[in-house]
């Protein structure tokens, strides 16, 4: 039977990482570079676990979705009630612009310059 690709062999001749290869034999050498980049991922980690606190913290301030949804209740309680409430005022402006004509029609029709029955 043909197999449909090619078969790899497995060896340890010519793996590199980076530019510098893995030492072979007795098993007792170390690969430095890979030390170092540990220890810089354990740094950043320190990083992300403050960062990570930080969020945890502001995420306990924000609204959940009962917070916004009773809110949303009671504008739309106090939409009602100002509906009500907007005609009152309406009407009370209107009333004080007219009570404030009647009482100072004369001086009115003096700045105009109509002579007043």
């Amino acid at each position: 039977m043909v197999e449909p690709y090619a078969r790899l062999v497995p060896s340890n001749e010519n793996h590199e990482l980076g530019a510098q290869a893995f030492e072979s034999g007795d098993g007792g050498g170390t690969y430095d570079p890979v030390e170092q980049r540990v220890k810089a991922l354990e740094d950043a980690i320190i990083d992300i676990k403050v960062t990570l606190a930080r969020l945890d913290e502001r995420a306990n301030a924000l609204a959940t979705k009962e917070d916004v949804s009773a809110l949303g209740k009671d504008i739309s309680g106090l939409r009602g009630e100002m509906k009500g409430t907007l005609g009152f005022w309406q009407f009370l402006i209107v009333f004080g612009g007219v009570l404030a004509l009647v009482l100072r029609w004369p001086e009115l029709f003096r700045l105009a310059g109509i002579s007043t029955p």
